[in-house]
């Protein structure tokens, strides 16, 4: 029998078989077949197949995981052998996985009622007042004698370096180990919640979405753990980096700023009426994607890719495939992905038939996890994560924040449209194509994108009102940055203003 490449598909279709078979002794036969097919001139597609199921029906860890990294080596976002490597490392739990992976995630309702096991209060030992998180600091202090306070609420202990910029950064988390599992799936069901405070004996209610809060009579302030209803703790904070009065002179001054333009009137700076900026942790997602996008077409003869022309171009770097080898450490991939683009001149159109692919690698792309705010204001939001710090209980005392009610699995998606978008430009830009169009030729894969880690971030904005001739309008300031987003009243004659300049 030659070792001919439709050898290698019937073996595989014969492997295949096998080691799918519920008899244990099938397994025997299918490692025959599928060993077979690695050595011929199989394909890629027919060696991941092959090399994918000896995972499977492999009876040795150490077997296994060969076989599992061989897969990853062709394919990178290969999802089943993700899964699987990450059952074998001991980040999944086989327990753990949905039984049904396809099945619409769950809302979460939290509790009617919160007790002492639920929800935490944080006040001095010293004097009994209520303590705050300080973000100067970055540790709770007593707001009454200013006692400065470690993370189980006891009187801190001077010691060096204890100043915010020395915490660690927020860990990344591993997305295979949870998109499996149904907490991937689940988010918050919006609702109030009450609790008896141990201040004062008074109902303390918590708004819908809210996590932390204060007693409006004795202010002690109270946070729930998201952990306790099912759902994922925080990884991190983005601390608030200005105070109340900060964030409502960077109001006035953004509203100063829109008088420049004809369509907002010109005393919108002077009879604006602020009320007082009110502080909220809101919760976003953030994800690392990484991979290709591939494309094949005709692209003009004349473009230049990395300096060489596209005319005649019998071998040339594919740079998506070497890009994704060295972001995953897989230097096999890098370098097979070498000479990886072949053209040829398509007669009479100064066009060319080419193959390629775009690089992606995009970190923490940040996606609400909150829709009591609307998805423009929310799109203006801008943080720099590298300055969050890893979440602690504490850090919410007297702080306001929600929970997230956007699961993790849809956050995903829609951070994967985000780098879909960005792929796309670089598609056009190495080709001269535009892509999506009823006049491309060009055929996009995109099935090389996958989200490699994720975090939920709590970060920091202050929401506020202000009047204008009896309208109100809304205002939200970054708590980070200082940037504003909102809403201004319209000019109800432009034109007379460009006259009276």
């Amino acid at each position: 029998m030659s070792l001919s490449r439709g050898n290698a598909e019937e073996l595989l279709m014969r492997g295949l078989a096998a080691a799918k078979s519920v008899d244990p002794r099938d397994h025997e036969e299918a490692v025959f077949y599928l060993e077979w097919v690695l050595r011929t001139d199989a394909d890629f597609q027919q060696q991941l197949q092959a090399w994918y199921w000896l995972s499977r029906v492999a009876t040795d860890r150490e077997r296994q995981r060969e076989c599992l990294m061989n897969v990853l080596a062709i394919q990178p976002t290969h999802p089943d052998a993700r899964r699987d490597l990450a059952i074998l490392d001991g980040r999944l739990k086989a327990g753990d996985l949905r039984a049904n992976p396809l099945q619409s995630g769950t809302a979460v309702a939290p509790g009617a009622t919160g007790g002492v096991d639920t929800s935490r209060r944080f006040k001095c030992p010293k004097c009994g007042a209520t303590a705050s998180y300080d973000p100067n600091i970055g540790a709770l202090r007593c707001q009454f004698c200013g006692t400065q306070l470690d993370e189980q609420g006891e009187i801190a202990q001077p010691a060096p370096s204890s100043v915010l910029g020395d915490v660690e950064a927020v860990s990344e988390q591993d997305w295979v180990a949870a998109i499996y599992t149904e907490t991937g799936h689940r988010w918050a069901l919006p609702q109030d919640r009450v609790l008896k405070c141990e201040g004062c004996g008074s109902t303390v209610t918590f708004m819908a979405a809210r996590v932390s809060v204060k007693c409006a009579y004795c202010g002690s302030s109270y946070s729930v753990g998201a952990a306790s209803h099912n759902l994922r703790e925080p990884d991190g904070v983005v601390p608030f980096a200005m105070d109340a009065p900060g964030a409502a002179t960077h109001a006035r001054k953004w509203l100063a700023e829109q008088t420049r333009s004809m369509t907002v009137p010109d005393d919108l700076g002077e009879l604006a009426a602020l009320q007082l900026p009110q502080p909220i942790y809101l919760p976003f997602w953030t994800f690392d994607i990484g991979g290709e996008v591939r494309w094949n077409g005709f692209v003009r003869a004349d473009m230049d890719l990395g300096g060489v022309s596209m005319n005649g171009m019998d071998n040339a770097a594919n740079i998506g495939g070497v890009a994704l080898g060295i972001f995953t450490g897989n230097y096999e991939i890098a370098a097979q992905s070498v000479a990886d683009m072949a053209s040829k001149q398509a007669g009479g159109r100064n066009m060319v038939h080419s193959t390629g692919a775009a690089p992606v690698i995009m970190d923490d792309i940040l996606v609400p996890a909150t829709s009591s705010l609307s998805d423009e204001m929310l799109g203006k939001l801008m943080f720099d994560t590298r300055k969050g710090v890893p979440y602690r209980e504490e850090i919410l005392a007297a702080w306001p924040a929600e929970i997230y009610t956007l699961s993790m699995s849809d956050a995903s998606l829609r951070a994967r449209e985000k780098a879909v978008k960005e792929a796309n430009s670089e598609v056009e830009l190495q080709t001269g194509s535009p892509v999506g169009s009823g006049n491309s030729s060009l055929m996009v894969d995109r099935s090389g994108l996958a989200v490699m880690s994720y975090k939920l971030l709590l970060v920091p904005v202050w929401t506020l009102e202000y009047t204008y001739k009896g309208e109100a309008y809304h205002l939200l300031v970054n708590g980070q940055s200082g940037d504003v987003c909102g809403d201004v009243p319209r000019s109800s004659n432009p034109i007379a203003r460009l006259f009276s300049r």
